[in-house]
């Protein structure tokens, strides 16, 4: 019988958690997977600059997201409800991002049964 050391069993157990490739600016064009123990989270692009994200939980009711430029949540629906966040700004000029670049966008929530709320 071989003995492994634990250096090199510990090599093999990282070598093989590594599995999938990183996301690049172009892989991520195609839609990708996030994965983590309990959430499962797959991103889609989608008409106008959104991102759709749907998310599957171990311990909840899954949940669908639409992120503008996949930054910006502005729906989100789940089996708890659902909530709109309607800029009164352009987004749009927000992209592309620059570095050190401010801007404020002020949001409307809006929620079923409630009335809207400014942020």
């Amino acid at each position: 019988m071989k003995t492994i050391s634990i250096g090199t069993t510990l090599t093999i157990l990282a070598s093989a958690a590594h599995g999938a490739e990183c996301i690049d600016a172009k892989t991520a064009k195609a839609g990708f997977v996030l994965e983590r123990p309990g959430i499962h989270s797959e991103f889609r692009p989608a008409a106008g600059g959104m991102v759709s994200v749907a998310n599957e939980y171990q311990s909840q009711s899954p949940q669908t997201q639409f992120l503008f430029g996949g930054l910006i949540e502005v729906f989100r629906d789940s089996e708890t409800g659902q909530l709109a966040m309607i800029p009164l700004s352009d987004l749009r000029k927000l992209f592309p991002l620059k570095a050190g670049a401010k801007s404020k966008t002020v949001f409307v929530r809006l929620a079923p049964n409630k009335q809207p709320n400014g942020h």
